[in-house]
């Protein structure tokens, strides 16, 4: 399992591989490893990079990917961010290029040039590997530390992304526009199930007005769109993944 762990130094910037006894095989420290990025590249990460309770990077999710044998990590302050396994070292970034994060070169020079149509995610959230390709949900929220916020937008979507790492490009290759928009600018979430249907979780859609739950199947149709009353920001349903009760072995 993967953990994401506050310390007595670092807030929502740590990684931790553990087996099921609980033993710690693996540490990332997203505060040392973009640090020493910074410092290699010419760059203060004083400037960036903070001690607790700074909420400088805010993890809210990470996924693994095979292919690369990478850790993707989603920074909602500033971008989503990929290591390498076992090195920690820095792969690529993708994100908003009008944040505090791009103004650096040293992080700048890891950031996934964007195909033509394709929009960078802000404040993402729900990282997962379809296929080969990055799925998350992007809130389109702006930064709440790091200054420039960069870009906020007045709608929420999920996305899908293609990386060419020969390219060193991004290329969007599938999201879904709901119709009215939906701006939902905290938590929330989407999953496939089978290829190409997805469960989105519209955590604080209004926002701050209900939670909506919304099922689409393989053709774009809308199998269902559940409205629940919102709660204790995100209590309602921060994050919902689809669960197969026909496979659960009760004995």
């Amino acid at each position: 399992m993967i953990l994401d762990v506050d310390t007595v130094e670092q807030t929502e910037s740590v990684n931790l591989e553990v087996d099921a006894a609980g033993n710690v095989l693996r540490t990332w420290n997203l505060a040392d490893i973009i640090s020493a990025a910074m410092i290699a590249g010419g760059d203060d990460p004083s400037q960036f990079v903070h001690p607790a309770p700074t909420d400088w990077f805010h993890n809210n999710t990470c996924t693994y990917r095979g292919s690369d044998d990478s850790l993707i990590v989603s920074s909602r302050e500033n971008f989503v961010i990929a290591l390498d396994y076992d090195s920690g070292n820095i792969k690529w970034i993708l994100g908003d290029s009008t944040k505090h994060w791009y103004e650096f070169q040293s992080l700048r020079q890891f950031s996934l040039t964007l195909a033509a149509g394709t929009l960078p995610p802000i404040g993402e959230h729900a990282l997962s590997i379809s296929g080969d390709q990055l799925l998350l949900f992007d809130n389109g929220t702006g930064s709440n530390f790091q200054q420039p916020p960069g870009e906020t937008r007045t709608y929420s979507a999920p996305r899908k992304y293609q990386m060419d790492l020969g390219a060193f490009e991004a290329t969007e290759t599938w999201h879904y526009y709901a119709d009215p928009s939906v701006y939902s600018p905290f938590c929330s979430s989407v999953y496939e199930d089978a290829p190409d249907n997805y469960v989105i979780d519209y955590t604080l859609a209004g926002p701050f007005i209900y939670t909506g739950i919304l099922g689409l199947d393989a053709l774009g149709n809308v199998a269902f769109d559940y409205h629940y009353d919102e709660k204790n920001f995100c209590g309602t349903a921060w994050n919902a993944i689809q669960i197969h009760w026909e496979n659960l072995n009760l004995e």
